[in-house]
């Protein structure tokens, strides 16, 4: 009798919270993550300046989650005022980034229900080997990169969850029969505060746009005019901005600091060298790409992604108006990071499953082996 969706969903993110709770406490006592710090100092900043943190080089949006987390900690922490708590980072800092790493490690669950949400879209349109979406929860679950992110209280994995169910939304929205530039606002200021969370997330602004037009070209008796798609795309910017802005505030006060930090930012990442995690000049494609997840799904899921630009299925079109973009502005950073690869895990694996879908379909696999037999093996290669 075949495992029940739910029940194997279960499983899954039960193993997930296993492998990932199993390391939680790596590095004790010391916060050996150079950017753990960063919002547990931005939350006592905010918590002090009546919710302003005083610095921009992460948006706010963690950082208040932050400092919810740590005000959950404070509850159950004993200490006889809110000072005394604050004070006890000083001595005791690692009880601090370990209720905020918990946090992390349900970011990550939630990543991985995430998946199985875009994976089972995905698998709308199609008439067999419909397992996307319970082999890339799986994957995502035992991926390397994740898992070693999931340990750490950074905007990581949190900006890859958001994403994750960013494009989701995207895509559920594009397989509607019809939908309106209104159907497309809320996921406009969904993407806003996505963007609260780490920059990056505004490229989602570009899948957006391609949801609302295919939309529209839909329409046969619509007359698309130059003005038309100019208002829509500026009011579906302006939602965008207002979501941000729900997250980050003070960014609407405070500006030149805004600004300023963004572009420190910018010329950190794109003039300095950093810790480079590979040597090669092929940076991503021969770094996290493939060692994020092992060799045999960089390999399998680069395939994945030559199908998906040679087939342009509909899917395909939708995830990668955000995937090419962002690969590109991951491409022109001085250093290589494999955080900051996370955004693209989800689809990277995705892309690995449906190629192996793919070919469990073809007329050879067909002519030789019954379904059920090839689904199994399609599990194995997976497993």
């Amino acid at each position: 009798m075949p495992v029940k969706r739910p029940v194997f969903l279960f499983l899954v993110l039960l193993l997930a919270a296993g492998v990932r709770l199993a390391g939680i406490r790596f590095g004790e006592p010391l916060a050996v993550h150079p950017h753990e710090d960063l919002l547990i100092t931005d939350a006592m900043e905010a918590g002090a300046r009546k919710g302003h943190p005083g610095r921009f080089e992460y948006p706010s949006g963690m950082v208040y989650f932050t400092l919810a987390v740590q005000g959950l900690h404070y509850l159950f922490s004993g200490a006889d005022s809110v000072r005394d708590f604050w004070m006890s980072y000083n001595s005791h800092p690692f009880e601090f980034h370990l209720w905020s790493r918990v946090a992390t490690v349900f970011w990550a669950l939630a990543g991985i229900w995430g998946i199985w949400l875009l994976g089972s879209e995905w698998d709308r349109g199609r008439t067999s080997m419909r397992f996307l979406g319970g082999a890339g929860a799986w994957l995502l679950a035992v991926h390397l990169l994740h898992i070693r992110e999931s340990r750490f209280a950074t905007v990581d994995v949190p900006l890859a969850t958001a994403i994750t169910f960013a494009l989701w939304w995207l895509l559920r929205e594009y397989h509607r029969p019809a939908t309106t530039i209104l159907r497309l606002l809320p996921i406009a200021l969904f993407i806003g505060i996505c963007s609260g969370i780490h920059y990056p997330a505004l490229l989602l602004i570009f899948p957006m746009w391609y949801v609302g037009l295919a939309a529209a070209l839909k329409e046969k008796e619509t007359s698309l005019s130059f003005s038309w798609m100019i208002g829509c795309a500026a009011l579906q910017l302006v939602c965008a901005g207002a979501g941000f802005l729900l997250t980050t505030p003070h960014a609407l006060i405070d500006s030149g600091k805004l600004w300023s930090d963004i572009g420190f930012g910018m010329y950190s990442a794109f003039s300095e060298g950093g810790a480079i995690e590979t040597g090669s000049s092929l940076g991503y494609l021969q770094g996290p790409w493939l060692w994020g997840g092992g060799i045999a799904l960089g390999v399998f899921s680069f395939f994945g992604l030559m199908m998906a630009v040679l087939r342009h299925e509909e899917e395909d079109r939708v995830l990668l108006s955000f995937a090419v973009p962002f690969f590109i502005i991951l491409g022109l950073a001085a250093a290589v990071w494999g955080r900051w690869f996370l955004p693209l895990v989800p689809l990277q694996i995705l892309w690995a499953v449906r190629f192996i879908a793919v070919y469990a379909d073809h007329p050879w696999a067909v002519q030789w082996m019954a379904s059920g037999a090839r689904k199994t093996v399609a599990w194995i290669i997976l497993f």
